[in-house]
């Protein structure tokens, strides 16, 4: 069971997205949703809900671009309405979360020393959750094998 990330971001911002994408791909137990790369035409939409329905973390880079996004708007809403966990990362110094976002706490990196300080926090948060993740696995399955030594020795 890997732990899943979702990354929602305007396609003006890809170039960040894909360094995202490379910082997690280094932390063993992840799985990375980006839009442009695993996404087959036809099947956008659907798609795109199941990625975020199944999703452990519900990243948006959030910056001009994705906020004249309606893609972006309605990925939030369908993250928030599935009550996932959403770490909004500011990418402008003017873009700040409201509407669906306010209240959240960000992670701000549009400038070198933000994201001195941030990204090793995200990357931790990250590979914490991913090893808890896999250990509830370990856990399920020795509690299933007891489960079933324990219904073969009635029979």
């Amino acid at each position: 069971m890997v732990f899943n990330i979702f990354i929602s971001y305007s396609i003006k911002d890809s170039e960040t997205a894909r360094k995202l994408d490379s910082y997690f791909k280094q932390i063993t137990n992840t799985q990375i949703f980006l839009f442009e790369s695993q996404t087959l035409f036809g099947q956008l939409s659907v798609n795109i809900i199941q990625r975020i329905m199944a999703c452990d973390l519900f990243i948006v880079l959030y910056s001009k671009n994705s906020i004249q996004s309606t893609y972006v708007q309605q990925e939030i809403g369908v993250a928030k309405g599935n009550n996932k966990m959403i770490i909004p990362i500011l990418l402008d110094v003017e873009a700040k979360p409201d509407a669906l976002l306010a209240g959240i706490t960000y992670l701000s990196l549009y400038d070198e020393q933000k994201r001195n300080q941030e990204m090793p926090k995200l990357l931790q948060y990250v590979a914490e959750n991913s090893k808890k993740k896999e250990n509830l696995q370990a856990v399920v399955a020795v509690g299933v094998i007891g489960l079933l030594i324990y219904a073969l020795s009635k029979e």
